[in-house]
């Protein structure tokens, strides 16, 4: 089964660049390449087989920096919430 980390690695060096962005208040905009949105994608599904891992977090000023356009300024957090 693949964890967070196998996808981080194998899209490290693929050139993904996204940008997250408000548009208004109910919309958040999420822009990239389309590998920029398969490892998005990735991510999304690998977080969600996970028995192991239940968060993700992403950000253009930290950790996963390198996964984000220069000038966005909004990181990504994933939280599988499981059924009550």
């Amino acid at each position: 089964m693949k964890v967070i980390n196998d996808i981080t690695s194998k899209y490290a060096d693929k050139g993904v660049s996204l940008s997250f962005s408000i548009l208004e208040d109910e919309l958040v905009l999420i822009q990239g390449s389309k590998v920029s949105l398969e490892f998005l994608g990735n991510l999304l599904l690998t977080l969600a087989s996970s028995s192991d891992e239940s968060s993700v977090q992403l950000s253009p000023r930290g950790a996963g920096k390198h996964f984000f356009d220069d000038q966005s300024k909004l990181g990504l957090y994933l939280n599988k919430v499981e059924p009550t």
